[in-house]
């Protein structure tokens, strides 16, 4: 709020409630039109057990309309990150183990 990142009176929570949700892409608006948390995307539309997940072409629209135009990976592969780049969003590495502290 101090660098004016985040103003209350224009935070759109229709927009966040709709986005959070798993069916619409399970991912947070951080820092309204500066970051967002995703669920990591995965290289098929169904996991082992049958369930619809997002690969990065689901998301590649969302992030369009978001303004996202850059992804940083801090998990493990399971995507490739041409999927991203090919399409106009760059990306980066970043991988640590999970619930450890980032290098």
């Amino acid at each position: 709020m101090k660098l004016n990142w985040f103003n209350l009176k224009e935070f759109k929570l229709k927009e966040y409630e709709y986005y959070e949700r798993v069916e619409n892409g399970d991912l947070n608006i951080i820092v309204p039109e500066k970051f967002i948390a995703f669920s990591g995307p995965s290289s098929t539309t169904r996991d082992a057990d049958g369930y619809r997940t997002f690969t990065p072409e689901d998301y590649i629209p969302i992030f369009k309309q978001l303004g996202v135009t850059t992804v940083i990976r801090l998990n493990k592969q399971s995507y490739e990150a041409s999927r991203f780049t090919k399409n106009g969003i760059k990306h980066h590495e970043l991988y640590f183990i999970d619930g450890s502290i980032p290098p």
